[in-house]
């Protein structure tokens, strides 16, 4: 725990410590960077190894690619720079293997992670009893003054101070202007009870080292002047203008002049500035969407991530990866969970949409997603760091220690996701996507497919209302097969029903009949089942699109490099990276070794993509060239002649398959 009137801290008695014995590690990086094992300094060699271990800290219990290390710790990494990565984190563990054993960092397959209790770094600390000095600072003034100055003890100079990179460089300069933050508030809370005019020395001080600070020239100038020192006060202002003139430019702030004014006009009650607005902390309020009435089903995911929540090794937050192809249900099912844990995580549940798959809107950045995260947690706007370290780095802040729940909705790529993450071992993250999320470290993945035939006639039956629905069972069930088992689909096709009484479930049908007319009955408004699923179709690569345009010209079922290579004339191994494109994108489905197959939604898309992205002559030479291909197959194949065209001579530069799945 913190001491008020100093900057030492004891071991936690939670999980995650890192310790050996009764040793106890501290990190502190608000100053030099410093090691101390049981209060002594274990002294870490090297600038390379230094470096290593600040940026580690700086993501701390979050993996930072190898790529990213590369970038820090090397201008121009040589060619063995992966095996100079691992010697330097050998060398890290070697030098205090004495202090804690083992050391830890873990290897990924995509970087190191540094596992450290939130509670050994000494930023956390200060994060803590900033956000405490905030919320009191209206109600309990001297109290606030009081754990403003302990924070400030934690400080040993300037963060990280001799340590420079592309990323530790602009980390290390958003902890100091939280540093600075803090001093401005201390200050004015100072004035705010007549203390200021006891702390003059100290505040000329503070101008002299960061003279283009305006708050703080401002609090200098409005202490002397409540000692009866007009004449300094504007002397300060003074010094101020022209420094800022000749500098950079400018003229003072309007805060700044209106202070000039008021000590002009000897007022002091207008230099009497009341303390600046306090931090709110929003944390235990919930911000999840709400739950959908008539969720259905999925009782069998539920179960498999409560379990995994509860009995999984918490060394870091459990991450839930949930992805599956669009209208599938990941975002209902996200916030059902959601809602269903909000009891275990009571400091508070967060929700942020990244728009990662959005018809009219760019994804977020990470730093604006945070920025959102940060206000949620009652962080005002004039105290959110720039850039997405200093944010990323405020954010875990702000939730280490806490039981926190966090829903990142359709996240584009795992870049957008880790920023965002907690470091406290207690947290919960649900991230969905329509993107296969391979490249998360660390994450629970969750494949989302559509509805088991019961859970989608239940979820149909819910809608349209069970005496709608008695005496139809078969009826209903060839519905749920026409929507494909697709939630969404099935949302659409039931609320249709629901709204026209006078229809029986085969008039439902004749509306659901493949092709064209389904489609248009699929859509309301401006939620459309193939609209939905052709925005993962437009984050394709040129290459992609056009195989999965072709792929709707092939009659079977179910496909592989071969046909691939044959419908778009692409070299199979070209072909076989865009088939798995497709399938991280969740727009085909993996069926046994090598094959893959088209959900109807999916498949339908495909048609309407052809036919507005494909030319007659494109799809003609496609065809063309698929029926060679599969008259080749034929021949290898007698069984499965009856599948193909009329036999034409076979291309030359198409390889011939036997697997199975070419001709189904």
């Amino acid at each position: 725990m913190i001491n008020l009137d100093g900057n030492n801290w004891g071991p936690p008695h939670g999980r995650g410590d890192w310790h050996k014995g009764d040793d106890w590690v501290e990190f502190h990086i608000l100053g030099p960077l410093e090691l101390r094992a049981d209060g002594r300094v274990v002294r870490v060699a090297g600038a390379r190894q230094r470096r290593l271990l600040a940026l580690l800290l700086l993501n701390a219990n979050q993996v930072v690619p190898v790529e990213r290390i590369e970038d820090e710790l090397w201008t121009e990494p040589p060619r063995s720079v992966r095996q100079q990565i691992h010697n330097a984190v050998g060398s890290l563990r070697s030098t205090v293997a004495t202090a804690a054993e083992p050391f830890p960092i873990s290897r990924t397959e995509v970087g190191y992670q540094l596992h450290v209790s939130p509670e050994s770094v000494d930023l956390t600390h200060f994060h803590r009893l900033v956000g405490e000095a905030a919320r009191v600072a209206a109600d309990r003034p001297q109290e606030a003054i009081r754990l403003y100055e302990a924070a400030l003890t934690l400080w040993r100079g300037d963060a990280l101070a001799g340590l420079h990179g592309k990323t530790i460089g602009p980390a290390a300069a958003g902890l100091d202007e939280q540093r600075m933050a803090a001093v401005e508030e201390l200050a004015e809370l100072r004035l705010a009870t007549g203390e200021a005019t006891t702390r003059i020395a100290e505040l000329s001080r503070l101008v002299a080292d960061h003279p283009l600070r305006e708050t703080l020239r401002g609090h200098l100038m409005r202490a002397l002047h409540h000692s009866g020192r007009q004449a300094e006060a504007l002397a300060v202002y003074e010094d101020g203008r022209r420094l800022l003139a000749d500098e950079l430019g400018l003229g003072p702030s309007q805060d700044l002049r209106e202070i000039h004014a008021a000590i002009l006009a000897d007022d002091s009650t207008r230099t009497a500035k009341p303390p600046a607005e306090p931090v709110v902390e929003h944390l235990g309020r919930s911000f999840l969407p709400r739950s959908v009435g008539d969720f259905s089903g999925r009782e069998a995911v539920l179960d498999q991530m409560f379990a995994t929540s509860e009995n999984r090794r918490r060394e870091a937050p459990v991450v839930f990866a949930v992805d599956g192809m669009g209208g599938v249900g990941k975002t209902a099912l996200a916030v059902r969970f959601g809602h269903l844990m909000a009891a275990n995580h009571p400091d508070g549940q967060y929700f942020i949409d990244l728009h990662g798959v959005s018809a009219d809107r760019e994804p977020l950045t990470a730093d604006q997603a945070l920025a959102a995260l940060l206000r949620d947690s009652g962080v005002p706007d004039d105290r959110i760091p720039d850039g997405v370290d200093g944010r990323s780095t405020l954010w875990r802040a702000r939730t280490a220690g806490k039981r926190v729940l966090l829903v990142l909705d359709n996240a584009a790529d795992a870049a957008q996701v880790r920023p965002l993450l907690p470091g406290t071992e207690d947290a919960l993250v649900v991230v969905t996507s329509r993107h296969k999320l391979a490249a998360l470290e660390g994450a629970v993945p969750v494949a989302l497919d559509v509805l088991p035939v019961q859970e989608a006639i239940a979820l149909f039956s819910r809608i349209v209302g069970a005496p709608r629905v008695d005496g139809e069972a078969g009826a209903v069930t060839i519905v749920a097969e026409r929507c494909g088992h697709l939630p969404l689909a099935i949302r659409i096709a039931a609320s249709r029903m629901r709204d026209r009484p006078q229809w029986r479930v085969g008039d439902l049908l004749v509306q659901l009949t493949p092709g064209a007319r389904r489609n248009r009955f699929l859509h309301v408004e401006r939620l459309g089942v193939t609209a939905i699923l052709g925005m993962s179709y437009h984050r394709l690569s040129r290459k992609a699109q056009r195989l999965f345009r072709l792929l709707s010209l092939y009659p079977g079922t179910k496909f592989d490099a071969g046909v691939a290579a044959a419908l778009t004339g692409y070299p199979v191994h070209v072909a076989e990276q865009c088939l798995e494109s497709l399938f991280d994108e969740n727009l085909v489905l993996r069926w046994g070794s090598g094959c893959f197959r088209f959900h109807p939604m999916i498949r339908d898309c495909a048609d309407e993509m052809l036919l507005a992205d494909a030319d007659v002559a494109e799809r003609l030479g496609a065809s063309r060239q698929l029926g060679r291909y599969l008259a080749q197959v034929a021949r290898n194949r007698p069984d499965a002649a009856q599948l193909c065209p009329a036999p034409r001579e076979p291309p030359s530069d198409v390889p011939v398959t036997t697997a199975p799945c070419a001709m189904e």
